[in-house]
C-alpha cells in the first residue's frame, strides 16, 4: 500500500518540474543569459545527480518515484541552460561569467 505521503512527492515532483519551463523558455526565447549564475547551474545539476543515484539505489520503489521525476527534470532543465549559457554568451560579451 502506497503511504499518502507519497503524493506530497507527486506534488513537489511536479511543481519542481514547473519551477524551471519559464526560465528555459526565456533563455532561448530572448537569447539573453544575464540573469543565469553558471556556478548555480552547476551545483543545480550536481545535486540533481546525487539526488537521482541516491534514489535509484533506495529500496522503497514507491517511495521513490517522486524523487526520480523531480531530478530528471531538473537535470534536463539544467542541460538545457547550461547549453543555453555557453551558446549564447557571445551575444551578451558585456555579462560577467560569474
Amino acid at each position: 500500500m502506497i503511504s499518502s505521503y507519497v503524493y506530497f512527492g507527486y506534488i513537489g515532483s511536479f511543481l519542481t518540474t514547473l519551477m524551471l519551463i519559464p526560465q528555459v523558455y526565456k533563455v532561448f526565447k530572448y537569447k539573453d543569459i544575464t540573469s543565469l549564475s553558471i556556478i548555480y547551474l552547476h551545483l543545480q545539476w550536481s545535486s540533481s545527480l546525487f539526488y537521482l543515484l541516491y534514489a535509484v539505489n533506495m529500496k522503497h520503489e514507491n517511495d521513490i518515484l517522486p524523487l526520480i521525476i523531480s531530478n530528471s527534470s531538473c537535470m534536463t532543465c539544467g542541460i538545457a541552460l547550461i547549453y543555453a549559457y555557453y551558446k549564447y554568451q557571445n551575444l551578451n560579451p558585456e555579462y560577467d561569467m560569474l
